[in-house]
This record gives C-alpha cells, structure tokens and sequence, in this order.
C-alpha cells in the first residue's frame, strides 16, 4: 500500500512549520491552514518571490478562506526544500 502524502510532508518535516496545519492526506496534495497572521496570499507571494516555489492560493475555493493553502507533492529534493523555505519565513 502506499503512503498518503501526508505521510511524505511528516517525514521530511511539514509538521515542524508552527504557523501550519497540514490536514491527512491520501492524494498528491495536502491541504493546509495558516495560523498565523500571514495570509495564502501572503504566503504564496513569500513562496514564489523569495525562492521559486508555486502553492495554490485556496482563499477563492467554496468553503475554505484566506488562511489555506494547497501544496502538491514534488520530488524528495523539492519537498525538502520548500519544507526550508518555509521554515525562513516568518
């Protein structure tokens, strides 16, 4: 059986960012709210001006507000990557 990507982002530290939560996952994406002051926007700009990185934005999906984002599954090398990208921002 395979793991959900949520497994993926636990193991290579998603959990350890304070200001999100990520919800389970079993498809190629986790879903995941800020909650800090930051907003998706914000956090999105943050992602892609500073390191490259694109998430989705969730703030305009039917039920869900400017605090969610949705990141999808990359490479190991990636994953790793954004999980430090958003370790540096504050």
């Amino acid at each position: 059986a395979s793991r959900g990507l949520g497994d993926v982002y636990k193991r290579q530290g998603l959990t350890s960012i304070p200001y999100l939560h990520a919800y389970p996952s079993d498809g190629n994406f986790v879903l995941c709210r800020i909650l800090s002051d930051l907003t998706a926007s914000d956090l999105t700009d943050k992602l892609f001006n500073g390191f490259g990185i694109l998430v989705n934005d969730c703030s305009r999906k039917k039920g869900l507000d400017g605090s969610f984002v949705r990141i999808a599954s990359r490479t190991t090398e990636e994953n790793i990557e954004l999980v430090q990208a958003l370790k540096n921002i504050v």
